[in-house]
């Protein structure tokens, strides 16, 4: 093991605080050796006297006539440690015809040279046996043996002369020839039996290393393998098999061995019992250890004497240390740490007897004698048992981490179906979207059936499911959406001309978009049928839908696109239906086939939102201003900003057109800002001349979605120092919007600084009743559609006149527009209307022309009555 070598130290303190007791020894406290017939072993030491040749004076001629010898103080062999000087030993024997053949051993094997001597008393010295260099006298033992000369029958002494570079250590043991030989082959048969337990756990382990390529399995069978390099100087078994003709290399085997067990074991130690943290002590302790360790194996490769001589300090202090690792690990809970607190304890308890048994404080017997051994072998099993623990461990870990990501892949194998679920499907009514339409118009486009290459997109668009949106809120228009989608596949499932979109659905419709059903309709029998497909399908979309006990009525516009004719990419295909959609919407034509001059639109459209961008950059876009007048007085009170965009390129854009492109190309922002920039600088310039005039300004609910946008015109307001109570800002009642709670806070914010709010073309979207009271708003303004209808119909009128009393019940002023002669604005007049406006009064002007019209009455020509006979019948009706 690797800490033989620290046992010498021990045995040297032990035998230093010894000689402390019994300091001064003489020759007459050593008596002879009287060797009895019936003896088979007998304990020399306790008849040895030595010496150290301090002076390198002492030689086989002259030790004879040396006197000053020392006792050894106990049973316990001769241990003088690390010297580097010569030891002689001296042992008298009385004359006994039982020394005949008798077998004198010292049993330890690291002496590097040893030469025993005979002085028969008689003047005459003989050397018995040269033990250790290659010389005459060489033999194959595991430790020096001499057979007594016969003349020693006689009485005689003999001496020995020994020298290492190790501990010095001489155990002396006569035995009978017999007994010597059948112990022996005990010995040896126990060192064979331990070396061979050691060969085979390191072939296993190492067997065990290529199987799992775990490190902790390489740390052991290293381990092993220097405690085996160890052991092999230690029990002698060098000499006869490996190198017999110098014992130095048995020296230098034991240190290098030592050093290289102490390294392997620290790491191997470190690696089982902090497998996945260790403290940071403990760690920097580990690595002083082990490069402590390395640093002296490479002093013994240059100096083996210096290497041999710290190794076992080394050892030492790291076999402590290594126990402590192992009480602090078992402390933490690591249940490895039993085994390897087992394992090192019996080791260390096997070395103890042993070192006692040298030590002469138990007895000598085979067990005691057997101790090392056999606590190595038990350490080195039990730490193989933690190792096979700790990898049982580690796979099970290992299979569980196994299972687990195998559950993850599963789980992650289901998120990406339904992902790829949620990525093909329409998340309100859970049919097709686009990409398994697209992927059909492939597989058509590819077939070669003739029957599957010509077919037409049905694109189908019901503007009120996404107006029930604002005006019944988003669960009443999901119904509804539904409900359409549902009709449409059942009428399709009828159709003989229609495509199934997936093989393995049932559904023959696609969602795009909410509020959009497309189909695929064969046209192999021409485009009548793919016509009588559209008009039936229309047909059945467009009817009242009962949701919630709410009858909605929606109207289907289609949009036609054939294949090959119109494009032959199945994604321009799709749009090309939509924008043919589209175009029917804006026109009015429920159905509508693909042609050139849509796609030219589309072109157009493109070409503008590029200009625009430009164009709020340059400062293309400007303002008129359109009279407000009192109903009452006919003086101008007000007016409605209108933004005007000439372009260099493309003329005068109408704004309905452009302010549409901007809200879809995200430029509704800067437009919106820019037109109130320019409306509060006609502020200030009106202020001058006419103070506390009232200038209303339109917004987009897309700018009202914006968090902070309302913040940001108060800021900018505070900037050019306007009144916002002087603003009226205009919203548009007929646009959709979906995040109320945004427009909301926006125009409680504008509110709360001033300014007044106008629901915008009232009467004309989905949700004026149902936001009425939510809807911080001050003013309705009456679409110009129902003033021009109202001389034709009487509905129109009834309408206007039904706004008008609500508008009294709920406090809120009423703005007409679309006054273009007398006889409607009397009639408006009659139905108690608060402001007007229209090309009556004038159409939008500039700045400049509105500040010199303003100041003047307004001229009302052809009205049959008076403001206050107006005023009379206002009230009359009212009531």
């Amino acid at each position: 093991m690797q800490w033989i070598l620290w046992t010498s130290t021990i045995r040297q303190i032990y035998l230093i605080l010894i000689l402390a007791g019994f300091g001064t020894t003489v020759m007459a406290a050593v008596p002879p050796v009287n060797v009895d017939q019936s003896f088979s072993r007998l304990n020399l030491n306790p008849f040895v006297a030595y010496t150290l040749d301090h002076a390198d004076a002492l030689d086989a001629e002259n030790i004879g006539q040396f006197s000053n010898w020392q006792a050894n103080p106990s049973a316990a062999p001769v241990n003088l440690g690390f010297s580097e000087y010569e030891v002689w030993i001296r042992i008298r024997f009385e004359a006994s015809d039982a020394l005949e053949g008798a077998t004198l051993a010292l049993p330890y094997p690291l002496l590097e040279d040893l030469t025993v001597y005979h002085d028969d008393g008689q003047g005459n010295m003989s050397k018995l046996l040269r033990f250790g260099y290659l010389g005459p006298d060489q033999h194959d033992n595991r430790f020096p043996v001499i057979d007594l000369p016969a003349s020693l029958t006689g009485g005689g002494t003999i001496y020995i002369s020994a020298k290492s570079s190790t501990s010095l250590q001489l155990p002396l043991e006569l035995w009978q020839p017999d007994r010597f030989i059948a112990n022996e082959r005990t010995q040896v048969m126990v060192w064979g039996s331990y070396l061979g337990l050691l060969a085979a756990l390191l072939v296993y382990n190492f067997f065990l290393l290529l199987s799992t390529v775990d490190r902790q399995y390489l740390f052991y069978v290293l381990y092993l393998g220097s405690i085996i390099g160890a052991m092999l100087p230690i029990s002698g078994l060098d000499k006869v098999y490996l190198w017999p003709g110098d014992p130095q290399y048995s020296i230098t085997l034991l240190t290098v061995a030592t050093l290289s067990s102490c390294i392997f074991g620290l790491m191997f130690a470190r690696a089982l019992l902090f497998e996945n943290a260790i403290p940071l002590a403990i760690n920097r302790t580990f690595r002083l250890l082990m490069g402590t360790a390395a640093l002296l194996l490479v002093v013994t490769l240059v100096w083996p004497e210096l290497g041999a001589r710290f190794a076992g300090i080394c050892s030492g202090i790291a076999m402590l240390f290594v126990i402590y690792a192992g009480a602090y690990a078992l402390q933490q809970g690591v249940i490895v740490a039993r085994y390897f607190m087992a394992a090192w304890l019996l080791f260390c308890g096997g070395l103890a007897l042993y070192l006692l048994s040298v030590f002469g404080v138990v007895a000598s017997t085979d067990i005691s004698s057997h101790a090392l051994q056999f606590g190595s072998a038990a350490e080195v099993l039990l730490l193989s048992f933690a190792l096979a623990y700790r990898i049982k461990e580690d796979r099970r870990r290992r299979m569980k981490a196994l299972e687990q990501r195998h559950q993850m892949a599963e789980k992650m194998k289901a998120v990406e179906l339904q992902a790829l679920e949620r990525a093909t499907r329409d998340p309100v009514t859970s049919v097709a979207n686009e990409f398994p339409l697209i992927d059909r118009m492939q597989a058509l486009m590819r077939s070669k059936h003739a029957e599957d290459n010509v077919f037409a997109v049905l694109y189908f668009r019901l503007p009120q499911c996404r107006g029930a949106i604002f005006s019944l809120g988003r669960s009443v228009a999901e119904s509804l959406f539904r409900m359409v989608v549902a009709e449409a596949n059942d009428y399709l499932q009828t159709a003989r001309n229609t495509v199934r979109l997936e093989r393995d659905r049932t559904g023959l419709v696609c969602v795009p978009e909410f509020g959009s059903v497309v189909c695929l309709v064969r046209s192999g029998q021409g485009d009548a049928g793919v016509q009588h497909t559209a008009d039936a399908l229309r047909a059945r979309l467009s009817r009242a839908y009962e949701v919630d006990g709410i009858s909605i009525h929606t109207d289907a516009f289609c949009g036609i696109a054939f294949y090959p004719t119109d494009c032959d990419a199945p994604l321009n295909l799709l749009q090309r239906a939509g924008s043919a959609c589209e175009s029917g919407m804006m026109h009015g034509d429920p159905i509508t086939v693909y042609h050139s001059s849509i796609e030219q639109s589309g072109r157009r459209r493109l070409q503008l939102i590029a200009s625009l961008a430009e164009a709020l950059e340059s400062q293309e876009i400007s303002v008129v201003l359109q009279p407000q007048v009192d109903i009452l007085t006919y003086q101008v009170i007000g007016a409605e900003v209108l933004a005007r965009w000439h372009s260099p390129r493309h003329g005068d854009v109408p704004p309905d057109e452009f302010v549409k492109l901007a809200e879809s190309a995200n430029l509704i922002d800067k437009l919106t800002l820019l037109i109130i920039d320019l409306s509060f600088g006609c502020i200030q310039q009106i202020n001058k001349r006419t103070p506390g005039f009232n200038i209303s300004i339109n917004i987009s609910v897309h700018n009202l979605t914006r968090p902070g946008f309302a913040a940001h015109i108060v800021s900018r307001a505070r900037e050019e120092a306007i009144d916002l109570s002087q603003v009226t800002f205009e919203v548009t009642e007929s646009t959709l919007i979906e995040n109320m709670s945004s427009v909301l806070q926006n125009l409680n914010h504008l509110v709360q600084h001033g300014a007044r709010l106008s629901l915008d073309d009232f009467g004309t979207g989905y949700s004026s009743f149902s936001y009425l009271s939510q809807l911080p708003i001050h003013e309705l303004k009456v679409d110009r559609e129902f003033v021009k209808r109202m001389r034709e119909a009487e509905n129109d009128a009834s309408i206007i006149a039904t706004i008008m009393k609500l508008a009294k019940t709920l406090q809120l002023e009423t703005v007409v527009e679309g006054i273009e002669d007398s006889n409607t604005l009397e009639q408006i007049a009659r139905l108690g209307a608060d402001r007007v406006q229209g090309y009556y009064f004038g159409k939008p002007m500039t700045l400049e022309r509105f500040l010199q019209s303003a100041s003047r009455p307004v001229w009302v020509s052809g009205l049959a009555k008076s403001p206050a006979a107006l005023f009379d019948k206002q009230q009359k009706f009212l009531r």
